[in-house]
């Protein structure tokens, strides 16, 4: 969220109260407006730069505080309320909005801006040294975009580089980056570093670069002419040189070798690159700004050339991946949710959870088996024929039952059969109907699975 330009070691060091006699200082846990200080982010073109939570809007955020020699020049502060105004008014999807800025008593002005949980392309840099052309594109394109939506309302960036742009990757399980996952790229800074600068050299009378940092910076700035948006698409060149080669174009320690070269002197060409890649390059960052393109976005359009159509389809891929990603997380939230309030509330595993249409369906043909038990067994009129297959029977053979038992009982030795046919405890309870005379009563209490075990 802000810019890691290490070379500025001349603004101030430590954000402390500007009253005299407060022993008020800036550190984690400080409680000030509707800000809880979280950390420190580190210094950049502003001076200090804090991560805070914000506990009005639940949000975190990040505090760039004006020097503090600025704050007491009533015209100085007038020029950072107009740029403030200024930037305040961007809104793009690649562009880190400035939500406000404000004056505290003890700590002065301060800008808030929104957090972005991210690395500077700086970081990234150091990590891989350089990157293939579709991933320096992936990068670039959304600050091509972004620049050329500030031109159109007569914004300048001025200071591109690595650390002005913030890269959001996908987490890995154990929460580190996974530098695979670009999940999107966001431009900050936009001419605040510059106008402090400017601020800083008319206060203190001590000469500082105006506008942009040195390798980045174009033949026009080193000058002090004036600069419009093609002085920010040469130092997107530079910076999509840097991306590709791992270096710089122009590397000096002495600022007049540094001016000579970016004045003067041709960048050598990328030899692992195709031939439009370097013609790009090179009309990006020309000396003459009227031989540079129209626009960052036909910069970026000319270099990806040939490619442009496996960067088309690298984007509608991620896309894809994107609403992928967030449709299994929608689920996960869902089922998460389910688990949960199985745990809350438990209930009888047979009952179906509502929603469940595959358990609904399961308890409906239980249920189903369940009333066709209890309805009485149905039979075939007395004409037709048994059915072995349902073990339907004539209801004229099962009226035989009485009488046929009444027959073999004037023989004798009906218990010894009926206990080999029914079990002795059944058979001894016909063998009782059939002595008193209730012989009749067996065809209301034979069931068809007792007819098939007498058959």
């Amino acid at each position: 969220i802000m810019s890691f330009d290490e070379s500025i070691n001349d603004l101030p060091t430590n954000v402390v109260s500007f009253r005299d006699g407060s022993s008020m200082t800036l550190g984690p846990g400080t409680e000030f407006d509707d800000f809880r200080v979280l950390e420190k982010l580190g210094r950049g073109g502003l001076g200090e730069v804090w991560k805070a939570r914000d506990l009005t809007g639940n949000r975190d955020v990040a505090l760039k505080f004006v020097p503090r020699d600025i704050q007491f020049h009533e015209e100085e502060m007038e020029r950072v309320r107009e740029t403030f105004q200024t930037i305040h008014a961007l809104h793009h999807q690649h562009i880190c909005p400035t939500l406000a800025l404000r004056r505290h008593p003890d700590f002065g002005s301060y800008l808030m801006m929104a957090f972005v949980d991210g690395v500077p392309l700086s970081f990234y840099l150091r990590q891989v040294k350089k990157v293939p052309l579709i991933r320096a594109l992936e990068i670039l394109r959304p600050v091509a975009e972004a620049l050329d939506y500030a031109h159109s309302r007569n914004v300048i960036h001025r200071d591109i580089k690595p650390g002005n742009v913030m890269l959001v990757f996908g987490k890995n399980p154990d929460g580190s980056m996974n530098f695979d996952q670009l999940r999107d790229v966001q431009l900050i800074d936009f001419g605040l570093a510059s106008e402090f600068r400017q601020s800083m050299t008319r206060v203190s009378q001590v000469r500082m670069s105006t506008s942009g940092t040195r390798p980045y910076m174009s033949p026009e700035q080193f000058q002090g002419k004036g600069q419009d948006a093609r002085t920010d698409q040469y130092s997107l060149g530079t910076l999509a040189y840097e991306l590709l080669c791992g270096k710089l174009p122009f590397q000096a320690e002495d600022d007049f070798v540094l001016f000579n070269c970016i004045m003067n002197v041709q960048p050598e060409p990328l030899k692992d690159q195709p031939d439009w890649v370097n013609t790009a390059l090179l009309q990006a960052m020309a000396k003459d700004r009227t031989v540079r393109f129209s626009s960052c976005v036909e910069f970026l359009t000319a270099l990806e050339g040939k490619e442009a159509e496996k960067v088309k389809t690298a984007r509608l891929e991620e896309e894809k991946l994107q609403q992928e990603r967030r449709a299994l997380e929608e689920e996960r939230k869902r089922l998460e949710a389910m688990r949960q309030e199985e745990k809350n509330h438990p209930q009888d595993p047979r009952v179906p959870k509502q929603g469940d249409s595959r358990k609904n369906t399961q308890w409906d043909e239980i249920e189903k088996k369940r009333q066709q038990n209890e309805k009485p067994a149905s039979f075939p009129k007395s004409h037709e024929k048994w059915d072995k297959k349902s073990n339907d029977f004539p209801k004229r053979r099962k009226r035989l039952l009485g009488p046929l038992f009444r027959a073999i009982l004037s023989f004798g030795g009906i218990g010894f059969l009926l206990a080999k046919l029914f079990g002795k405890e059944t058979g001894r309870g016909i063998e009782r109907l059939l002595e008193n005379g209730l012989g009749d009563k067996l065809d209301d209490v034979f069931d068809h699975d007792l007819f098939d075990k007498f058959k």
